[in-house]
């Protein structure tokens, strides 16, 4: 099976790119949302746009958020279960276990600035949005806990297969 980049090699990486992913569409909902907010006011302001094209306008700056947060969920329920049934078509040396340990121990230590960025976002002046989302802070104030989480079904995935089908 090939992998996300495109190589034959294990979903470990698969799992990185869609983790990074993720922390980027939640980074940029925030300023998306505000954005749009701040468009959609002056849309509102403007007296020459007609009351049709400011109800929709109106209608998509409430519904934005809970796009975002469903495509959020989407990429990650998805990205994640696709990796874990990629991981289990692998096959792979058990003696690979060793690598693949010391690339998620740097990944743990990776993902805390991956938090710290998205509390500076959230925190920073997209504050008033914040309120906005559910799914999204939830996800990133337990991304840690996540990402180790579906790390563990992957490794099941790669490494478990070979008892069960020998």
């Amino acid at each position: 099976m090939k992998s996300l980049k495109g190589s034959k090699r294990g979903s470990l990486e698969d799992a990185v790119l869609i983790g990074l992913f993720l922390a980027v569409i939640a980074i940029f909902a925030y300023p998306l949302v505000n954005s749009f907010s701040l468009i959609n006011a002056d849309i509102q302001a403007n007296p020459d746009i007609a009351d049709d094209a400011k109800g929709i306008s109106s209608d998509f700056n409430t519904d934005l958020p809970n796009i975002l947060e469903g495509i959020f969920l989407l990429l990650l329920v998805g990205g994640y279960l696709g990796t874990f049934i990629l991981a289990f078509f692998i096959d792979t040396q058990p003696a690979f276990f060793v690598i693949a340990a010391i690339f998620m121990t740097s990944m743990v230590l990776v993902l805390p600035m991956v938090a710290n960025a998205y509390d500076s976002v959230t925190n920073g002046q997209f504050s008033e949005v914040t309120t906005q989302f559910t799914i999204i802070p939830f996800v990133m104030q337990n991304y840690l806990q996540i990402t180790l989480v579906m790390w563990a079904l992957i490794i099941l995935g790669i490494y478990a297969k070979r008892a069960a089908f020998k």
